[in-house]
């Protein structure tokens, strides 16, 4: 039975040759214009290791097929398709079922499927008001929005003709396992985007390994994270990742299973400083047999409860980060006026004659949630004090949860934090930098929220 997702599309080849391969046969071949539309209207890109967006390969495209469509499948590598399932017809006629569409669809063609989809669509696309939304698209997101809306007038209208190459790899027999066609296909469609420079966030996102920060971050900023490239996200997925070895490092080294006593815990000034030791760290926590099992290939689901608790903190820590670099400038003038004085910090400022470095006259932003600020600065400043939200939280009972409200612990007591953090700042000589990377600001603030939070504690227990 197809899964609610699952699409099928017969594509007649205008010529094809066919080859077993062990357990994959192949299809090689040239399909045209009208069969292109068919299978536009079919295959996604969820198998596709990263997205396109319009630029100098999608205009070359463009004009190839504008100027010589006669000669475009000579000058186009084209498509690569996996199907789990393709069934013969009679003449030239091939029926493609997509099961999964996170490894069933297009695996390497991306950006031939945005060129010639939006080459398609310029020629049923009258309306001025349309077409100025045509040459909009930059990302495969918009010109799904434009092709469903058109690609039903290809029923009565024939494109231009052209053929494109097309590459179609399916099991070679209803014996062959599930699970090695998966891995087969994961393998191919990795080796065949490696010229693209895949980012290890990309290739980990591919294998499930941020399904938990998904499930579990706010939903009103989910949409907007970039988690596979050119996924046209306005956050970065390493930003989120980096934030969750906070709620994680809390872990113990014992949990049930047995893992080795170092896994979870993290520098933090990587938090910080080094993105991609993040990344990697993250990902060698979520490929730990003792935290995950494999459910479909290489890609994996978590298994361990803390682990999982833990990452459901990541609904939080994104807006305690915007929060405390919202409120940080005021925090610290009240300890040590002159947080504006700061070199790298720049001030919003509306009245634009006022032209110096220091101003600027468009409202700065916070990373995750878009609000607006009157101060600009490095994070370098704030990193010290989103880290040492860790001292919030406990892991007992196989659950991890906050010892305090952490919103109402930063509205109540920043203020306390920045009395003993300012002057780490000063010692710095102001220089985000020397701060961010220093594990000596880690520890003060640390201790700073320690001893705030025992105080807390200890009047609740009065």
């Amino acid at each position: 039975m197809k899964s609610p997702s699952s699409k099928s599309v017969i594509i007649k080849f205008a010529d094809y040759h066919q080859k077993d391969f062990g357990n994959l046969s192949r299809i090689t071949g040239v399909i045209d214009s009208k069969n292109m539309v068919r299978l536009l209207k079919a295959a996604n890109l969820e198998a596709n290791p990263r997205k396109p967006k319009k630029g100098e390969v999608t205009e070359s495209i463009i004009d190839s097929l504008t100027q010589t469509p006669e000669l475009f499948h000579f000058k186009s590598k084209g498509l690569l398709l996996s199907s789990g399932k393709v069934s013969e017809m009679e003449r030239h006629r091939f029926q493609l079922n997509f099961e999964d569409l996170e490894i069933e669809g297009v695996l390497d063609g991306g950006h031939n499927c945005l060129g010639i989809g939006l080459y398609l669509l310029d020629q049923v696309i009258d309306d001025d008001d349309e077409r100025k939304s045509l040459d909009k698209v930059k990302l495969w997101e918009d010109f799904e929005v434009l092709w469903n809306k058109y690609c039903s007038y290809f029923d009565e209208i024939e494109p231009t003709q052209f053929y494109v190459p097309v590459e179609v790899i399916f099991p070679s027999n209803d014996d062959v396992e599930l699970e090695n066609f998966i891995n087969s296909i994961l393998d191919i469609a990795q080796a065949r985007n490696n010229n693209a420079e895949l980012t290890e966030e990309t290739k980990a996102n591919k294998k499930g390994f941020y399904e938990l920060i998904k499930q579990h971050v706010d939903p009103t900023i989910k949409d907007k994270v970039e988690w596979k490239t050119n996924d046209g996200g306005t956050i970065k997925a390493r930003d989120l990742i980096a934030l969750s070895l906070i709620p994680l490092s809390v872990l113990p080294g014992k949990i049930k299973g047995g893992v080795e006593d170092n896994l979870f815990e993290v520098n933090p000034v990587i938090i910080y400083s080094s993105k991609s030791q993040c990344v990697e760290r993250y990902n060698n926590i979520i490929d730990n047999d003792k935290i995950s099992e494999k459910v479909k290939g290489d890609i994996v689901k978590v298994t361990c409860q803390l682990v999982d608790s833990a990452l459901s903190l990541m609904k939080d820590f994104p807006k305690l980060y915007d929060i405390i670099y919202e409120k940080l400038p005021d925090a610290y003038n009240n300890s040590s006026a002159g947080f504006g004085r700061i070199s790298c910090v720049k001030i919003y400022e509306k009245d634009k004659t006022k032209k110096s470095e220091k101003y600027l006259h468009k409202s700065p932003k916070t990373k995750f949630y878009s609000k607006d600020v009157t101060f600009s600065y490095p994070d370098g400043f704030i990193m010290p004090i989103v880290y040492s939200m860790r001292e919030l939280i406990i892991a007992e009972d196989n659950q991890v949860k906050w010892i305090v409200d952490p919103f109402d612990f930063i509205d109540k007591n920043l203020d306390k934090i920045l009395e003993t953090y300012y002057s780490q700042i000063q010692v710095a000589n102001y220089d985000p930098q020397k701060v961010g990377k220093h594990i000596g600001s880690y520890k003060l603030v640390s201790s700073a929220v320690k001893f705030i939070l025992t105080e807390i504690l200890y009047s609740k227990a009065k």
